[in-house]
């Protein structure tokens, strides 16, 4: 697993971190990472909380097949300056579903599906951008 991990990766070290993640596993991996863009029939992300407000309206308005990462100067910031919780790299789950494949896993849509349907009714909607891999066999 990594939960609320690889978005404070910077997106020129994100295969590497996959590839790793990948070597390690045996089976699944299962991560969360804030991400936007469509990913049905799961819920689409959303860039709120991950561009700056004044930026808002320019990623809402791209097209779907926007995939990423924000750059830097657009990421949401703290009263300090910095990117909000750490998140350095912000991404479409197509994206972050290439970086998967390319380091030699394969999506796992069922146990999406699965995941949304145990904890949807439970309101853990902010846990709802999970992605899962399996090793390829």
């Amino acid at each position: 697993t990594a939960f609320e991990t690889l978005e404070h990766v910077p997106p020129a070290d994100v295969s590497h971190a996959v590839r790793e993640l990948a070597r390690l596993t045996r089976k699944t991996v299962i991560v969360t990472i804030p991400s936007f863009g469509p990913r049905p029939p799961l819920p689409s992300g959303w860039f709120e909380g991950k561009v700056r407000n004044e930026r808002l309206a320019h990623y809402k308005a791209l097209p779907p097949d926007y995939d990423g990462p924000v750059p830097d100067g657009d990421l949401a910031v703290d009263a300090e300056g910095h990117p909000v919780e750490g998140h350095v790299c912000i991404a479409s789950f197509a994206w972050w579903r290439r970086q998967f494949e390319a380091a030699g896993l394969v999506a796992d849509p069922a146990l999406d599906q699965w995941a949304h349907e145990k904890l949807e009714p439970h309101g853990l909607h902010v846990y709802l951008d999970w992605m899962t891999f399996r090793a390829r066999t």
